[in-house]
């Protein structure tokens, strides 16, 4: 089995399994550790639907805690290292930009209305009240496509 490179995320959301939606500690351990070891989209929805059926409707935190693993899943795939906040932005470290048509890229991101800007190593996006989680999504899946040269798998 290989071992998936480590991304590192800060978005700086509310992300955790409540103990009133999980009153068990052992069970809200082993849902952090499959979590942590998820590499395919699929997975995380299996999971969701596994909670919904057996705890209810999901909170919050846990939707945005599932939307985290997606993107680390999403991130990984993009070859980035780091996503988190600086000055007032979102920052994307990617290093395998210094190898990519940049340009092309600042295009691609300016025709799907992303606010950002394509740094040598680094993509910083503004941080939209309500839509900078689409924003990141669609980075990344550019990101992916320019790495990979496939398709996006997308959240």
């Amino acid at each position: 089995m290989a071992i998936q490179p480590a991304v590192t995320l800060d978005l700086n959301l509310p992300a955790r399994i409540p103990e009133d939606y999980v009153p068990e500690t052992t069970l809200r351990l082993q849902l952090y550790r499959r979590l942590a070891g998820l590499t395919e989209f699929e997975a995380v929805d299996d999971i969701a639907q596994e909670l919904a059926d057996r705890f209810g409707p999901i909170p919050e935190q846990i939707q945005n805690l599932f939307y985290i693993v997606r993107v680390k899943i999403l991130a990984i795939k993009a070859g980035v290292e780091a996503i988190g906040q600086e000055e007032g932005q979102l920052l994307i470290k990617c290093t395998a930009l210094e190898a990519l048509d940049r340009m092309a890229l600042q295009e691609r991101l300016t025709r799907l209305g992303v606010p950002g800007r394509i740094a040598r190593r680094g993509v910083w996006l503004e941080l939209r009240e309500t839509l900078w989680r689409e924003d990141l999504v669609r980075t990344l899946e550019i990101l992916q496509e320019a790495t990979t040269g496939q398709p996006a798998t997308t959240l």
